[in-house]
Formats: C-alpha cells, sequence, structure tokens
C-alpha cells in the first residue's frame, strides 16, 4: 500500500498515476577532445528542441495554444546563442558537456531568482526544465509523459567497444582496473542497456585518474555522487600507496596461463576453506591472482605475474627460466 499527503479535504476516485524518474546525476571528467563533446552537445541540443516542438504540437492539440506556447518558450530559451555559446566556451575549457550546460544553466536560474518580479522568478523554473531537458538527453534518458524514462543505446556492442579503447588508453586513464565480467548490456524494458561495475581500487593504484593530471582528473563516490578530490586527498593517496618490492616486479613476457593450474586450483581451495565466505572466492582465476597481489595488469593493458607469483605457482621449470639461481 502506497500512503502519501493529501493536497486538499475529501475523497478522489480514478486511475493512480506513480512517477518515477531516472536519476540526473553524472561524474563530471575533463574532455580528451573538446570539439567532439561540442558536437555531442549541440546534437543533444537538436534533439531536445525536435522533442520538445513535437510535445507541443501534441499539448497544442489536446490544451490549446496558451499551453503549447510555454513548451515552445523552452525552445526559445535553448536557441539563444549566449546560453549555448557560454556552455561551448567551458566545453572548450575542458569541461565535458553534462557540467558544462549545468553551469551555465545555474547562472541563469540563479540570476533569476534572486529578482522581486514574479514573472521573471517563473522563467528560473522554465530554464530548470530546459536544464532537465538536455541533460537527460545527454544521459540517455527520456522524458515521455511527465516522467523520465531509460532511452537505451542503439549499438551496446560498439559502445561497449569504444570504452575498452578509451580505458586502456593511458591518454585517457591512468589505470585500468576492469575485467570484462565488469562490463556487459543487458535488457531494461526492451531496451538495451551498458552497465559499468567500477570495483575498488587497490591501493598500489591509487588514484585512478582520467587525463594526464592526476589532482583535476581524480574523484571520489561520496553516497550516489562522485566528487572531484581535494588536492590534500590525492597527495594523502600517494603517501598511502605501499612502494613496490622486488618480488612485485611484473613478468611482461609470461602471463597467467604459464602459471600451473593444478598449484593455483589447490591454493584457491586452501583459501576457501579458511575465508569460506570471502567475496574472491567467486573471482576468476586471473582476477583473484591480481588482488592476492601475485599479478598485474602491464602496459599492454594484458595481466601478467609478477615474481611472487611466478614462485609461488609456477613449475620447477619455469621458476629456473625466469630465476636460474632461486634453488
Amino acid at each position: 500500500m502506497l500512503k502519501g499527503t493529501g493536497a486538499s479535504e475529501g475523497i478522489g476516485i480514478g486511475t493512480v498515476m506513480r512517477i518515477e524518474e531516472v536519476s540526473l546525476e553524472y561524474t563530471p571528467k575533463q574532455v580528451e577532445d573538446p570539439e567532439q563533446e561540442i558536437q555531442r552537445f549541440q546534437n543533444a541540443v537538436r534533439e531536445f528542441i525536435q522533442e520538445t516542438e513535437a510535445q507541443a504540437e501534441a499539448l497544442k492539440a489536446s490544451a490549446g495554444e496558451k499551453e503549447a506556447e510555454i513548451m515552445m518558450g523552452h525552445v526559445s530559451m535553448i536557441q539563444d546563442p549566449y546560453m549555448t555559446g557560454e556552455a561551448e566556451r567551458l566545453i572548450r575549457e575542458g569541461q565535458c558537456a553534462e557540467a558544462a550546460f549545468e553551469s551555465v544553466s545555474d547562472m541563469f536560474i540563479n540570476m533569476f531568482a534572486n529578482v522581486e518580479d514574479e514573472m521573471m522568478r517563473q522563467r528560473a523554473a522554465d530554464i530548470r526544465d530546459v536544464k532537465s531537458g538536455v541533460l537527460a538527453v545527454l544521459l540517455g534518458v527520456k522524458e515521455v509523459g511527465g516522467k523520465f524514462s531509460i532511452a537505451g543505446v542503439s549499438n551496446a556492442t560498439a559502445l561497449i567497444k569504444r570504452f575498452w579503447d578509451g580505458v586502456n588508453n593511458r591518454e585517457k586513464v591512468s589505470v585500468n582496473i576492469l575485467f570484462d565480467r565488469h562490463v556487459y548490456s543487458v535488457k531494461c524494458r526492451g531496451r538495451d542497456v551498458v552497465v559499468i561495475e567500477v570495483p575498488r581500487a587497490d591501493r598500489q593504484d591509487r588514484p585512478v585518474y582520467s587525463g594526464k593530471d592526476m589532482f583535476s582528473g581524480s574523484f571520489r563516490r561520496n553516497g550516489e555522487g562522485d566528487y572531484h578530490c581535494p588536492r590534500e586527498s590525492v597527495k594523502a593517496m600517494l603517501r598511502d600507496a605501499c612502494v613496490e618490492t622486488a618480488d612485485a616486479c611484473l613478468l611482461d613476457e609470461l602471463t597467467v596461463d604459464n602459471l600451473c593450474k593444478k598449484t593455483i586450483r589447490s591454493y584457491r581451495n586452501r583459501f576457501k576453506s579458511k575465508r569460506p565466505g570471502h567475496v574472491w572466492n567467486d573471482l576468476p582465476d586471473e582476477e583473484f591472482l591480481v588482488r592476492i597481489r601475485a599479478a598485474k595488469r602491464g602496459e599492454d593493458c594484458k595481466v601478467h605475474p609478477n615474481l611472487a607469483g611466478l614462485v609461488c605457482f609456477a613449475e620447477f621449470g619455469q621458476i629456473m627460466d625466469v630465476l636460474p639461481d632461486f634453488f
């Protein structure tokens, strides 16, 4: 049973309409290609205008000319060259389209909300609607019948490939901590949605940041939002990172397949018997070895064993090939 607060006295009988909104939260990021990001922003503006004009036509037929004019007012706002021009200027400075447009919109909202004239204050509410509409397009959700719904993606496979190309590019992301199982597509209400699970980064990998500057590209998750890390927090992560010892030396010429699967299985059985409820028990071997620091992802984005992993899990001959004086 759903309970709520009545707006007025009396009894109302009719169909209950429950409106569920999809979150418009996002993680701000520095963009590497401002011109491409501006193109994405302009495409979103055009799509918003087309959707709003279609809604206005439908509203004109059902409710009248006056109500439709309100919707067309939203089109006039987003067509203001100063509003879009300021957003594009911020994008050229490195902001993503979402952050740039939200910043410009909030500037207008604050400006109109603080004036005495009631008609001007109403413009603040209109700009909020425009902001929500454009952000919804940028974030892949659509507004239908007064509520946001998941729009999905047109080509999940191509999008996932572009994601991997980006996250494995050290010019864009400092280190890739994801495995294949973390990125996949699912069906949601008949639409393809790409899911990206982000695990906790190892202390040695922190801070994980976007772009080339760790101080401007580091973010921390707090509740449902991601927030820019202060400079002091980034320095603290650097201090906490362990200095790698000799046994952490990565063996780029080897892969996890070079290790003895029987030895790995035996170790995992002992690990599971001592820690039966541990979350690592369900991980694939490759990811498990990374978690126990017997392997690590290299510059080629593949997982390689380190010296510790070689000594613990390789066969005698393989160890002697790398460390001829070990025994």
